[in-house]
C-alpha cells in the first residue's frame, strides 16, 4: 500500500520522503522522556514525591494527553497538588517496601523531608538550616506492587521518583510493577545526607537485576565548602531492556 502511494505520489509530481525526527535537547531529562516515548500517544506517568506538583506542569506541557498519579505524604503539599492539578489522580501517601505506616522527618526546607532521618553530616554536605528536623509526623505508606494491583494498573510508562533517600525502598516494593514500566527518571543522592540512604552503586545493581540499564545522568549537583566539587545528587533515566532493547 505504501509504494502504491508513492508511485501515485511520483505520477503527479510530488516525491514521498519519510520524515526526519526533531531535534530535541538531549541535556534535558524531560526532553529526553518525550523522545524516548514519542510513540505512546497517552502515557502512564507515576509522580513519586509529586511535592507542590513542580514536574507534573512539565509533564502535561510536554504530554498533552496523559495519565498522571501523584503521591504526597505531606499533607500542606498534598493539599496543593489536590486543589491546582485538577486532571491528576493524587494520593496522599508514600511508597516503600512496606505498608502500614511510618515516621516523616519534617526539615525546615519542606522539600527536603524525608522519612529518613538526617544524617548528622547532612547539614555540612548540604547546607545548615535546611536538613535539621523540626518535627516527626505519622504518614500512610504502602507499596508500589500493591496500589498498582489494587488499581488494576496494566503497565507504566514513566516512573519518576523523587523521595528525598528512599528510591531504593520504592524499587525494593515494586518488583512486580518494574516488569510493566518502561522508564524510571530518578533522583539520587550521593553525598551523605540521610541516614540510611543507599549509595549510587546500589540503586544501579537493583535497577539492574530488574532489567533496567542507565541511559543517562543529568542535572548533577556539586558540593560546597569542604565538599566542593564533590558530586551532592543527579537525575537518572533508567530504561527497562524489554521495551528498549540495549
Amino acid at each position: 500500500m505504501r509504494k502504491f502511494f508513492q508511485r501515485l505520489a511520483l505520477k503527479m509530481g510530488y516525491e514521498v520522503k519519510k520524515l526526519s525526527l526533531p531535534e530535541y535537547d538531549q541535556t534535558n531529562p524531560f526532553y529526553v522522556q518525550q523522545y524516548l516515548l514519542r510513540d505512546v500517544n497517552t502515557p502512564v506517568i507515576f509522580d513519586v514525591g509529586a511535592a507542590n506538583g513542580e514536574t507534573v506542569v512539565r509533564y502535561e506541557k510536554i504530554f498533552v494527553q496523559s495519565e498522571i498519579y501523584c503521591f504526597e505524604p505531606f499533607k500542606e503539599f498534598f493539599e496543593n497538588l489536590k486543589n491546582n492539578h485538577k486532571n491528576v489522580r493524587a494520593y496522599n501517601t508514600a511508597l516503600g517496601n512496606k505498608n502500614g505506616k511510618v515516621n516523616f522527618h519534617v526539615n525546615p526546607s519542606l522539600g527536603s523531608s524525608s522519612i529518613l532521618p538526617t544524617d548528622k553530616r547532612g547539614p555540612d554536605n548540604w547546607w545548615a538550616g535546611v536538613l535539621e528536623t523540626k518535627e516527626i509526623i505519622e504518614i500512610p505508606i504502602m507499596t508500589l506492587d500493591k496500589f498498582t494491583r489494587d488499581n488494576s494498573i496494566d503497565h507504566i510508562d514513566i516512573l519518576k521518583l523523587d523521595t528525598q533517600g528512599t528510591e531504593y525502598e520504592i524499587i525494593e516494593g515494586a518488583t512486580e510493577t518494574l516488569k510493566k514500566t518502561k522508564l524510571i527518571f530518578t533522583e539520587i543522592t550521593v553525598i551523605p545526607t540521610y541516614e540510611g540512604q543507599k549509595e549510587i552503586d546500589e540503586i544501579i545493581k537493583i535497577l539492574r537485576l530488574n532489567g533496567f540499564y542507565i541511559h543517562n545522568f543529568y542535572d548533577i549537583w556539586l558540593g560546597k565548602g569542604k565538599n566542593r566539587g564533590r558530586i551532592r545528587q543527579l537525575d537518572a533515566i533508567f530504561l527497562n531492556e524489554k521495551f528498549f532493547p540495549k
